[in-house]
C-alpha cells in the first residue's frame, strides 16, 4: 500500500505525509504525461457505447465501413464524394469530420468487444499515448 516514485531514483512517499509534487522543491519541473492508463470492464458499457455510436452514425456507418475497408489514404473530400454515391449528402466538412471521428471511435469499440469475446477476461488494460 502507498504511493511510489520511480526513475533514476526510486522510493515510496511517506503515507499521508508527502504529496506527489515534493520533488519540485529540489528543482524538479513537471513533465507532460505521455500516457493515460485505462481499465475497461467487460460489461454493458461496451455495448452501450457501440450502440450509441451506431445510432448517431445511422446510415453513415455502413458507408464509412465500406469506404475505409478499401481505402488506406483518404481526404475528407474523397469521403464526401463516396458518401454522395450512396445518396448521402455530407453538407459540410464538419459533418464529414464528425462521421470520420465517430467511425474511428466505433472501430476501437469493436476492438474492445472482440477482445472480450475472444478471452474470458473481466478487464482490458490500455495505455494510451497522449
Amino acid at each position: 500500500m502507498g504511493r511510489y516514485y520511480n526513475g533514476d531514483v526510486e522510493g515510496k512517499f511517506w503515507f499521508a505525509v508527502q504529496p506527489s509534487d515534493i520533488h519540485e522543491q529540489f528543482g524538479a519541473k513537471k513533465q507532460d504525461p505521455a500516457f493515460i492508463d485505462y481499465v475497461i470492464e467487460n460489461g454493458p458499457k461496451v455495448l452501450e457505447g457501440l450502440e450509441a455510436l451506431e445510432m448517431r452514425l445511422g446510415q453513415y456507418l455502413e458507408i464509412a465501413h465500406q469506404f475505409f475497408e478499401n481505402t488506406e489514404f483518404y481526404t475528407r473530400e474523397s469521403f464526401q464524394d463516396f458518401a454522395k454515391t450512396f445518396g448521402m449528402s455530407c453538407k459540410s466538412i464538419d459533418v464529414v469530420n464528425n462521421v470520420i471521428r465517430e467511425y474511428a471511435d466505433w472501430t476501437k469499440g469493436i476492438e474492445v468487444l472482440e477482445y472480450f469475446n475472444k478471452t474470458d477476461a473481466s478487464e482490458l488494460y490500455i495505455s494510451a499515448e497522449l
